[in-house]
Formats: C-alpha cells, sequence, structure tokens
C-alpha cells in the first residue's frame, strides 16, 4: 500500500438533505443560506447556500433516504453571527446545556487497523479546538476527561503528546468500559461554543487498488460527484466493510469512514 494521502474535494454541485417526512422541514424561501436549519427534527443545517431544487430518494447506510436537494452556488452565503472569543468566559450553565448531565467525558479516536487514518486527520486539523473544548469541559464539571487511542496508533499519541503538557487534566488511556464520544461529538460541540457554523465536512479513507486516500468531502453530498472530482470510475464498492454497491450514488453522511473500491 503507497503512502496515504489526504485530499480535499469540498466542491460537490449538489447536497442531499436527508428527512423523514416533509413536515420536517423548514424552508423559507427557495434561496438557501449556509448553516440555515433545513431539517427542524434532526437539526440537519445546509451546509452549503444555494437553492432547494427538488426532492429525491439518494441510498444511504440507512437505507433510501428522502432528500431535499440543494444546488450549490459556491457562495456560502449565511447571515452574519457574533463568535465567541473566549470560551471559558460562558456561564457554566450554558456549557452544561450544550454538554449535558455528565459524569465523565472520554473522547474515542477511532484506530481499527493501519488504513483506519480518518480520525487522526480530523484531529491533526481540529486539534487545538478539541483541546481546548476537553479542557473547557474539564473545568466546567471539575472532573479529568479522557482520549481513548489504541496503542498501535503512534500517529495519534505523537501528534497529543506534543500538547499534553499545557492540558493536565486531559488524560490519554488505552481501554475504557465507559460511553466515548466521536471526534465529531467534540467539534460540533466547540462549533455550539462558539457560536460558529455548523459543521460541514466529513472524512473518510478510501482505498482504490493500491492507493489510500483520507477524503475530506462535503457533508451531505452525494460519494458518485466526489469519486468524479478525483477522477475515479467505478460500479463495485463496499462501504464500511458492509454495505456493498453497484452503483457510487450514495449519500455522504457521518455514519461513512471507509469506501473501498474494487
Amino acid at each position: 500500500m503507497n503512502e496515504d494521502i489526504f485530499v480535499s474535494v469540498m466542491t460537490s454541485e449538489f447536497i442531499y438533505i436527508p428527512f423523514n417526512d416533509k413536515t420536517d422541514l423548514s424552508i423559507k424561501n427557495l434561496m438557501v443560506k449556509k448553516n440555515e436549519l433545513i431539517n427542524v427534527k434532526d437539526k440537519i443545517y445546509s451546509p452549503v447556500s444555494g437553492k432547494a431544487y427538488a426532492y429525491t430518494e439518494i441510498p444511504s447506510l440507512n437505507g433510501n433516504a428522502k432528500s431535499l436537494i440543494i444546488e450549490n452556488d459556491f457562495l456560502d452565503t449565511m447571515d452574519n453571527t457574533f463568535q465567541v472569543e473566549n470560551i471559558y468566559k460562558i456561564d457554566k450553565d450554558k456549557i452544561k446545556s450544550i454538554v449535558g448531565n455528565i459524569n465523565s467525558f472520554t473522547l474515542k479516536i477511532s484506530f481499527e487497523n493501519k488504513y483506519d487514518l480518518k480520525d487522526y486527520y480530523i484531529l491533526k486539523d481540529n486539534v487545538l479546538n478539541v483541546l481546548e473544548t476537553l479542557n473547557l469541559i474539564s473545568e466546567t464539571y471539575d472532573m479529568n476527561v479522557s482520549i481513548l487511542i489504541n496503542k498501535k496508533d503512534t500517529r495519534t499519541y505523537q501528534l497529543l503528546f506534543n500538547y499534553m503538557g499545557t492540558y493536565p487534566n486531559i488524560n490519554i488511556i488505552f481501554n475504557t468500559k465507559g460511553e466515548t464520544k466521536s471526534i465529531y461529538d467534540v467539534i460540533d460541540i466547540f462549533n455550539i461554543i462558539k457560536n460558529k457554523a455548523s459543521r460541514d465536512y466529513i472524512y473518510f479513507t478510501l482505498i482504490n487498488k493500491n492507493t489510500l486516500n483520507v477524503v475530506k468531502a462535503k457533508r451531505y453530498s452525494n460519494l458518485k460527484d466526489v469519486l468524479v472530482e478525483l477522477k475515479i470510475v467505478t460500479s463495485n464498492l463496499i462501504i464500511n466493510n458492509i454495505k456493498q454497491l453497484d452503483n457510487p450514488n450514495f449519500l455522504i453522511d457521518d455514519n461513512i469512514s471507509l469506501v473501498v473500491l474494487k
């Protein structure tokens, strides 16, 4: 296997906002702004600005997903929002209303095998935001917090080791029986606390013959469009080692972590 390469494909022309029933949707007008709440029930925000184009169904890991198609205008038009400068000045009750009622907090960095590099790259791109969020949770709840990693995941350990002296209340652990949070969970908490736009991306590992890529793609875009941008043509692929497809027309959401092309 060749050395892994990170690639960003954030230029999808169409976005597919999933919903169960049209009553879940709130569309003020046909022109949608980035970070506009579209699916009110499931709290799904548009990752792009553009035109509410049509309704369709698109295959996903949860079956065929009813979706609102948004045609990306590539302007990222959104309402101006005031971002919190210093998260440590936020009232603790407000932080607790975001994080919830907890007795412990453990972030799990996924690493099932040497090809499972998605979480490492997400952490690498967001390491200070992640650590500041964990540190804020530690101070708010007056407890230590943990980062769970695989002992074989030397990349993540080396990345975190460079910062651990600054965050004495964050522990690196190698096993736990308690509940864990994903790195997406922590980034989403950070964005809410900072009053930033909701996360508009996902990462997944793409294995194509002898090449491994970690791909950053627009959240709720179509896998087919991403592969086209990467100049990849295929009709045989497996998602997360569990779902085999004969067509790359597939919803990219937080559930996708691995795509293997045959």
